[in-house]
Parts: structure tokens; sequence; C-alpha cells
């Protein structure tokens, strides 16, 4: 009798370890180890080129004598407008104008400001550190992103009270971060390292773009040398924030309707990303400077 029931404990831990096998051999089936990062690389072009849109065809004159919601309505329908340009799905366009509507307010960057470090009634008295601490607790990032993260909003609040490293020290330190990332060794296998794979690749991309645009971040001279030790303006901080805040309500959000798509996340980002450093291009910025 025990030598039977032997037996047939032996059969079962056998299927168990053949169906765990299989089971494995499916997701091995359904990932390619690849690097995300490349996933997401495209959201870092697209918002340079939202960037270099507005900068040439914006027309400033269209709100010389608009009210202050007049002048967040214009900006985002003319950024709204360039979405259906591009070569996404009309789904994906939904998703991105969507984040352009509810981040929209962001081009004042003394509104994203206080969204971002102080709490206010429209985001119930959450700033985005209790944003980063609830995308650890609901397991959408790890233990190294929840830090990289913290990290970022550290720099985006220095940046805003004047602070924080020139042009090229904030390239070479976002170049840093992308750097401990990939030792991380995420692919689409796992389940961590999107989040800020997405946040990495619009922060990169901004510092480039504003780099090659150092007018239009009140730095009149250019080149490596005479930028050097120039302190960063607000784009800065306007990127990150931006980046960061969309990214985290998209992933919250999706999260809360149980199914979590990492495209809306994306779009989320790319949107408030936006909206933050269009608000800090020199002829918006001092437009709403005279409000």
């Amino acid at each position: 009798m025990k030598g039977m029931i032997k037996m047939i404990v032996l059969l079962v831990l056998i299927q168990v370890c053949f169906v765990a096998s299989c089971v494995n051999d499916v997701q091995e089936l359904n990932c390619s180890r690849a690097d995300i990062f490349k996933e997401y690389e495209h959201l870092g072009l697209w918002h340079n080129d939202f960037l270099t849109n507005f900068v040439d065809n914006f027309d400033t004159t269209s709100i010389g004598d608009l009210s202050y919601d007049e002048i967040v309505d214009t900006i985002a329908e003319f950024n709204k407008s360039y979405v259906d340009q591009m070569p996404i799905s009309d789904e994906d366009k939904i998703y991105l104008k969507n984040a352009f509507d509810s981040t929209k307010y962001f081009v004042d960057s003394s509104y994203l400001y206080s969204v971002l470090f102080e709490g206010t009634e429209w985001t119930d008295g959450v700033d985005i550190y209790g944003l980063i601490e609830e995308l650890k607790q609901r397991d959408i990032v790890d233990t190294f992103e929840y830090r990289l993260l913290n990290e970022m909003a550290d720099m985006a609040e220095m940046y805003f009270h004047g602070g924080g490293l020139d042009a090229w020290e904030f390239r070479e330190e976002m170049i840093q971060m992308k750097a401990e990332w990939d030792r991380r060794g995420y692919t689409d296998c796992g389940r961590y390292g999107r989040f800020t794979a997405i946040v990495l690749s619009i922060g990169l991309a901004s510092a480039d773009w504003w780099l090659e645009h150092p007018e239009e971040a009140g730095m009149k001279q250019e080149g490596e040398v005479q930028m050097r030790g120039m302190p960063l303006a607000g784009w800065a901080a306007g990127d990150l924030a931006g980046a960061l805040y969309g990214a985290a309500w998209g992933a919250l959000a999706s999260a809360a309707s149980g199914e979590f798509n990492w495209s809306a996340v994306g779009w989320g980002a790319l949107g408030g990303a936006v909206n933050g450093s269009t608000g800090l291009v020199g002829k918006i910025a001092r437009r709403f400077q005279k409000l």
C-alpha cells in the first residue's frame, strides 16, 4: 500500500513538473529577451518632434489677447492637431490626445510645480513622491526603479528652485541613469523595467533637444565650452516632471481598470512631458509671465 502511495505521489510530481515545464516553454515562446528600452525609444523621438513643430509653427500672435484658459486650450489643440499627423493607430491617437487634455495646464510651470510638489485638490493632495510610492505598492516598479524615480523627482524639484546641474551635466546624469538601468538586464520576459524605460527615453531625448536649441531655454551661447557651468532653466524640470507625472497617472489608472496597458502609460508620459516643456519654450514662457 505504501509503495502504491509513493508511486502515485511520484506520478503527480512528474505531471506537475511537466506542466510547469510546458508553461515555461510557452513563456519563452511569448518573449524574446529583447531590450525593452527599444520598445519605448520612439517616445523620446516624438517628444522632440512635438517641440520642434511647436517652435517652428506655433503663431504666438494668435494668443496675444487671450485669457489664461484660452491660451492653455489653444496650445492643447495645436499639439493635438499634430497627433493627427502621426503614423500611429487610432486607438493610440485617442490615448495621446487624452493625455494632452488631462495635463494641458502643465504648460504653466507654476501650476506644474504645485501639482508635483505641493499636491492640489485636483490630485487629492498627492504629490509626485506619493504617486511613486503607490507605483511601488502596486508592484508596477521594483526597488531599483523606485529609487531611480525618486532621484528624478529630486532633480526636477531642484531645478524648479533654480539649482541643479548645467545642461551638459544633466545630459550626462541621464546617460548614467540609463547605464544603471541597462545593468539590471530588463527584457520583455520580465515584469519590471518598462516604467523607467518610458521616462528615460523622454529624458534622454529631451536633454539632446534643449542642447540643440539653447535659445529656447534662455541660454544665449552655443557649444559645450560656453554652456558648461550655465545653470539650467526650468525646462529640465518640465520634461522630467511632466513625463513622470503623466506616466504615473497613466499606470495607476490602467492598474485600477484591471486591464494594464503599457501603451497608454507611454502616451501619458509623452503628453505630460510635451506640455511640461512647451510652457518653458521661450516665447510661451514669456507670455505666461505677463498674465
